[in-house]
């Protein structure tokens, strides 16, 4: 059981350390009405935002608390999120990659890696309908 009522559940709070995270919206999906109809979602909780999330700073969880503490956290989260309904139908995984990292290697020099979205998260925004 995940939520406010459950030790699993952690929120971001104003005594915490400092943390920041530059997000950009780059699609908004809504699920089918066959999967919302099945999962018992309606109104909002049918729409969904493909976000490129760049943490500024490195704290554990940091884009994760982030999103939750405004109200969106990612599919599938179940230690930040409130929201109770089961995604496992439509989400095998919760929805977070690492898309790019840079970091220096042993002589100092810079190095790029990346590395494309998984087939599992390709296939669950397939099941998605792109908002107009």
């Amino acid at each position: 059981s995940t939520g406010p009522n459950s030790a699993a559940y952690v929120e971001a709070t104003s005594s915490g350390k400092h943390a920041c995270t530059r997000c950009q919206v780059l699609t908004v999906y809504r699920l089918s009405q066959d999967i919302a109809t099945r999962c018992n979602l309606e109104g909002d909780a049918q729409i969904f935002s493909l976000l490129q999330a760049q943490p500024l700073t490195g704290r554990t969880h940091q884009i994760r608390v982030h999103m939750a503490s405004i109200g969106l956290p990612l599919v599938g989260d179940r230690m930040y999120s409130r929201w109770s309904s089961d995604v496992s139908e439509w989400c095998s995984r919760l929805f977070l990659h690492c898309r790019l990292v840079k970091v220096l290697d042993l002589d100092g020099r810079a190095v790029t890696i990346n590395a494309e979205l998984p087939a599992e998260l390709t296939e669950t925004l397939a099941s998605l309908e792109p908002c107009a």
